[in-house]
């Protein structure tokens, strides 16, 4: 039995190591570890995984060599909890938004 099925858009992929080096250009202090969009892309997931559910995703996309490093569920959720999401406003003016209310 199927409960869900998804299609994961791996885009961010193909520059992970140019957006580092951008995200880590002239920083002082620690430097970036994983690009901003590996981490919006995991925003978005979190609407229908838990933060373990996300760190096996990020750990299975590891093992397939698809990604370098996966990040750990501290890193997750300090990201996504601290994140401030950006709304854009359709030029019709309609839209829909859901949360679920944590």
């Amino acid at each position: 039995m199927i409960k869900r099925e998804f299609y994961l858009g791996l885009r961010f992929i193909e520059g992970w190591y140019l957006e580092l080096d951008r995200m880590n250009r002239k920083k002082r202090g620690g430097q970036f570890k994983f690009p901003s969009s590996i981490m919006k892309w995991f925003i978005i997931w979190k609407e229908f995984l838990d933060y373990r559910g996300l760190q096996g995703i990020a750990r299975k996309m590891s093992y397939l060599s698809l990604i370098l490093k996966f990040p750990d569920f501290s890193t997750i959720w300090n990201t996504i909890h601290y994140s401030m999401p950006a709304l854009m406003v359709l030029a019709s003016r309609q839209g829909m938004c859901g949360s679920r209310g944590y």
